[in-house]
């Protein structure tokens, strides 16, 4: 069986014949061999089952790194599904799955996270382990491309045997705890999630304080943001305010209608929705999160001057791992 038949395979134990979802996982793929490589996911899995601690490939949120257990973050549109007859409910007007109702019979899921601005971006895996694995994981890559297509494969690319061509292994001498969880999936209980992003983690966690360089939320300092807090998009367009730098000592941010892009992914869409292909909002993106966005096209005025100030934009993606992270981190602390 070939990765893409596995991850199909899993689709169906958890959601039935959709062909929706399977089309994504195809679609995802076809980037993946195009851009990457599907082996050194095969490689990821091997390891996975080889090393005491989970492998989560922090920077890609794809559908079918979720399936094989490679992610936490489900990037689908919010949805209903129900573990017994495979119902699949995806819901108009919800962004997420945190900010759906409660429904009789079904789970609750969906960060919607749009694969268009992740499939028009460098595709590399990104993966934390533990320093004192580290020579461990280097034995295992040799075991593995040892033997077989994959170290023919590790030859053409002329890699070194220690290492892997798209996968950016980072050794640090402390993970969160939640990497020694194999189980940790079993741990997201979303009614749980939500009284803990609107509890605690709104009024604990957030960030507003001003650094250099500024940081975008300035103009909130002596606003009630909370008050405008009534969903998850809500929290995470402050979370995303909060790790947006700027070059502007003072900024005018309409926090209560969200107007202005808060994340790499809201960027892109702007661009996307004036008539931007895809291709060049993806540039502008990339240049935009990382201080190169003197010369932008004319679009809207005030938008287009708080583009020009940014200095750096976390993607969505990381904004919903932070989340998710820390709340799995004070379940499991709350444990100990």
């Amino acid at each position: 069986m070939n990765l893409e038949e596995k991850i199909i395979d899993l689709s169906r134990i958890k959601y039935g014949e959709n062909l929706y979802i399977e089309d994504r996982i195809k679609k995802e793929m076809e980037v993946i061999r195009k851009k990457a490589s599907e082996d050194e996911i095969d490689f990821l899995l091997f390891l996975k089952e080889n090393l005491d601690q989970n492998i989560l490939i922090e920077n890609l949120p794809f559908f079918s790194f979720y399936l094989l257990g490679l992610s936490l973050i489900n990037p689908l549109p919010a949805h209903y599904y129900n573990e017994k007859n495979k119902d699949l409910i995806f819901v108009d007007g919800v962004e997420y799955g945190v900010d759906l109702e409660k429904k009789e019979g079904f789970c609750r899921d969906g960060f919607n996270i749009n694969p268009s601005y992740t499939f028009e971006t460098k595709i590399y895996y990104e993966v934390l382990i533990d320093k004192k694995f580290e020579d461990k994981v280097r034995w295992r890559i040799l075991e593995y491309y040892d033997e077989g297509l994959g170290y023919l494969w590790c030859k053409e690319k002329v890699m070194e045997k220690y290492g892997l061509y798209y996968t950016r292994f980072i050794y640090l001498d402390n993970l969160n705890p939640l990497y020694y969880e194999k189980n940790i999936l079993q741990s997201i209980d979303i009614e749980d999630f939500k009284k803990y992003l609107f509890g605690y983690y709104l009024n604990e966690k957030i960030e507003l304080k001003n650094v250099f360089p500024r940081k975008a939320t300035e103009s909130l300092e002596n606003f009630d943001y909370r008050e405008n807090i009534k969903t998850y998009g809500d929290l995470l367009y402050l979370l995303g305010l909060s790790k947006t730098y700027t070059r502007a000592y003072s900024l005018f941010i309409d926090f209560e209608n969200r107007n202005y892009p808060s994340n790499r992914e809201e960027i892109f869409a702007y661009y996307l929705d004036h008539g931007i292909d895809r291709e060049e909002a993806g540039a502008l993106t990339n240049d935009i999160s990382f201080f190169k966005g003197a010369l932008l096209p004319e679009i809207n005025t005030e938008i287009d001057d708080y583009l020009r100030k940014l200095t750096f934009t976390w993607d969505k993606t990381s904004l919903v791992k932070a989340a998710l992270y820390f709340y799995l981190d004070y379940k499991i602390n709350a444990l100990i």
